[in-house]
């Protein structure tokens, strides 16, 4: 990151004021146009570039399924918004091929019962393993994350199949 900004190809923006159309406007009354956002949080999870009758997060709280997607907005994704026991990179990485795979068709989600179902399941087992706290809304096991994201890829694989040939 240091070279690339050293080097021009990434420049700091100042905070996110709002979003407009395809384009990002800063506090500063500068805008760009964007079609991907990273916006690091450390342990205070906002978006406050995104209207709260869309997406609201209370006391850091944000059930995502898998830790990326909101039951009720399948196409906004979250990749890295976890705390792991372990490093971070592999998981978002994880996360975001799977996404990747959505994206091309090489991967069909379960049905939205499904999803809202797994997801509450696996927030409340977060929430009884790990300690209640605003910082710990985000933790995840490393290695059972990886495995329960790579379980499901191949079940989302087999059904994209499946969904093709009919």
């Amino acid at each position: 990151m240091r070279d690339a900004l050293k080097s021009g190809r990434v420049t700091p923006k100042p905070a996110i004021e709002r979003l407009d159309g395809d384009r990002v406007v800063f506090v500063d009354g500068t805008s760009v146009p964007a079609d991907l956002i990273v916006w690091a949080t450390g342990y205070r999870v906002s978006f406050p570039f995104l209207d709260d009758d869309l997406l609201a997060v209370k006391d850091n709280e944000l059930p995502l399924w898998k830790r990326a997607i909101h039951p009720d907005l399948p196409r906004l994704f979250f990749v890295g918004l976890m705390q792991p026991v372990g490093a971070v990179m592999p998981l978002a990485e994880a996360q975001s091929v799977w996404i990747s795979e959505l994206l091309r068709g090489d991967y069909a989600p379960p049905s939205d019962a499904v999803v809202r179902k797994q997801s509450a399941r696996d927030h409340a087992a977060y929430q009884r393993r790990f300690y209640a706290s605003a910082r710990h809304t985000m933790e995840v096991d490393f290695d059972h994350f990886l495995w329960d994201l790579s379980r499901e890829r191949r079940r989302g694989a087999a059904r994209a199949r499946l969904t093709s040939r009919l």
